[in-house]
């Protein structure tokens, strides 16, 4: 190899290790969203489960107030 080709691949090489901590960046902020709207989904089936749990008749199951 010539000093020239070891150069292409050092410059691939850096351009490489750029690109994976950009994808790791994003693969971290997806996971925190994730785990973000899995805290949000646990919240809102706790309070529909309050909700119907009152009597057995929750909002769901009452009738719209044009009735």
């Amino acid at each position: 190899m010539n000093t020239e080709d070891i150069i292409a691949l050092e410059t691939r090489l850096a351009y490489q290790e750029k690109l994976i901590q950009e994808l790791s960046d994003v693969v971290f902020g997806q996971q925190k969203e994730i785990d973000h709207l899995h805290y949000l989904y646990k919240l809102l089936d706790r309070r529909l489960q309050s909700l119907t749990d009152n009597s057995g008749q929750g909002v769901i199951n009452d009738p719209p107030p044009h009735y």
